[in-house]
């Protein structure tokens, strides 16, 4: 025999009292780690609302600096289309100077010819102007939309997030797992 058993005998009463505040024990270990269980999923989610939440702001954010984006696009469009209006004006007048210094007639076949040439072609780099501004444009206000769609989504999904943590009770859950370990007590003081 040992020094423990010799010193340390427990009869069957002993027994069942140890058993009986363990259970008592174990029941309110249970109660308070539901509690706290509860209590850090609540938190848990009221961040990640809050992550939705700065998630919109962002999205919102990139949603005016795309639309601002696409006024600055197309103001650059019209820029681009008057230099080379401009640009346009000037060789015009040049080659008018030049047809007359050499003696020919600006209402002539070949001069004519000539200033509508270049017309057309200022003309076409117009339009290759207007059309890559339309597109610029577009792609920047499409990229808007989908941010402020991203945003309302952000928003919404923060709005549920919320409404769960808000359902989410530690003192219920508490409440719950006390019922549950009840149970176990009074088995244990039941028990014979």
């Amino acid at each position: 025999m040992s020094w423990w058993s010799d010193n340390f005998k427990l009869g069957d009463q002993e027994v069942k009292e140890f058993g009986q505040v363990m259970a008592v024990g174990a029941a309110a270990t249970s109660v308070i780690n539901a509690y706290f269980e509860a209590a850090t999923e609540k938190i848990k989610i009221k961040g990640a609302a809050a992550s939705k939440e700065q998630e919109a702001d962002y999205a919102n954010l990139e949603a005016s600096s795309q639309r601002d984006m696409a006024v600055l696009a197309d103001k650059a469009g019209n820029y681009k289309i008057s230099l080379l209006s401009q640009a346009s004006a000037a060789e015009q007048s040049d080659y008018l100077v030049n047809v007359s210094r050499r003696g020919v007639y600006a209402t002539g076949g070949s001069s004519a010819e000539g200033r509508a040439s270049m017309e057309l072609a200022k003309q076409m780099d117009v339009q290759v102007i207007k059309t890559n501004t339309v597109r610029e444009v577009g792609a920047r206000m499409r990229q808007s939309v989908n941010s402020r769609n991203r945003a309302m989504f952000a928003r919404v999904s923060a709005a549920n997030l919320r409404d769960r943590a808000g359902s989410i009770s530690p003192w219920a859950a508490s409440l719950s797992a006390a019922m549950g370990a009840g149970a176990s007590v009074a088995s244990a003081y039941t028990n014979k």
